[in-house]
Order: structure tokens, then sequence, then C-alpha cells
């Protein structure tokens, strides 16, 4: 039997040596219960991967946002919920809106997994024309870190 040299944890008593604690089951899983999406061709699962469409650069505009702000009127009470179909920026749509019914917001909040500069510059717009009187911005994590550096300093 060979000696261990002592080492100074062991006189600080802090030795987390618990040596072989053997083998023990680990209890069965059943994984019929979980889906998986696989890229086998013909295998089926619940999961539909979505199809992937090209679109030209000038799908994408602002005058697109300016139709959808034409189209809502709002009354008090009203309520619309819209399926946007990527023809736009969601952001500019805040924008088109706002100054389409000449709207005061005392307080916007938004919460967003990310945004670019444009909706950054087009939200200044609104407040420094007096649209906005207070904006609350909820970033994700993952944006916040990885704009750590440009966008965050930017806003």
């Amino acid at each position: 039997m060979s000696r261990r040299k002592k080492t100074q944890a062991d006189e600080d008593g802090f030795n987390f040596d618990i040596g072989d604690i053997g083998n023990f089951d680990l209890p069965d899983v059943d994984t019929s219960l979980f889906d998986v999406l696989s890229d086998d061709e013909g295998e089926e699962t619940r999961y539909i991967k979505p199809k992937v469409y090209t679109r030209k650069p000038d799908f994408v505009m602002y005058d697109n946002a300016v139709k959808l702000a034409r189209d809502i009127e709002m009354t008090e009470g009203s309520r619309y919920d819209v399926i946007v179909n990527g023809s736009f920026i969601f952001g500019d749509f805040l924008e088109a809106f706002i100054v389409r019914n000449n709207a005061k917001c005392k307080k916007l909040t938004i919460s967003t997994l990310s945004m670019n500069q444009n909706n950054i510059d087009s939200l200044h717009n609104l407040i420094t024309h007096g649209y906005i009187d207070e904006l609350n911005l909820i970033i994700s994590a993952y944006f916040y870190n990885m704009e750590i550096r440009a966008l965050i300093p930017y806003i």
C-alpha cells in the first residue's frame, strides 16, 4: 500500500476525496414520451419544418408599415390582433402608427428579444419630437450580452 503525501487541505480539514462510491443503477427512462425532430427523410413527427421563402429586398419596406397604420382606427375600447407577413420591420409600424395618429404616449414599454439601430433611431425620433414622454425597454439577456459594446451604449 502506497502512502499519500499530506497536503495543506488535509491539515485544514477540506479533504473532499470520498473514494469509490460503487456502481449504482439509473432508472429506466421511457423515451417514447418525447418527440425528437430528425432530419431523416420520411420520419414522421408532430413538428413540421417551415418552408424557407426568399424575398426581394424591396419587399420589406416602411411604406408597408404605413399601410397597416392607415388601416387601423383606434377607438375607445378597441383591440386589434394582427398577423404581419414580414413585409416591414415591426418597429417601423410603431413609428408609423404613432405619427399617423398624432398619438401622445405618456409611457411606452417595449419588451423585445432584439432590435437594430434603425429601431433605436426611430424611437429616439419619437422621443425628441414629443410623441413619447417615457420609454421603457425590456430586452433579452442574450441581446444585451451580444450588443454590450455596440447597441447598448448607443441606446
